[in-house]
């Protein structure tokens, strides 16, 4: 099993368990880019502040509930 699997099933766990408690709004996720956005593109974003294009999801955001 690779890591692309092993990080998304820890941090799950983590979330159910240790921090079942804390509102997803108040967690901090960091990671390289590549592994959240697929092939580490995330949309632009335009001077209105709307995202242009579409979102990918990478290895570590595919069936997160914290995705765009």
């Amino acid at each position: 099993m690779v890591y692309n699997d092993l990080v998304p099933k820890a941090l799950h766990t983590l979330a159910r368990n240790t921090l079942r408690e804390v509102p997803l709004k108040n967690i901090l996720l960091t990671c390289p880019k590549i592994k959240w956005f697929a092939g580490g593109k995330s949309p632009t974003v335009g001077s209105d502040g709307v995202e242009k294009g579409k979102y990918r999801p990478g290895p570590y955001a595919k069936g997160s509930r914290l995705q765009g």
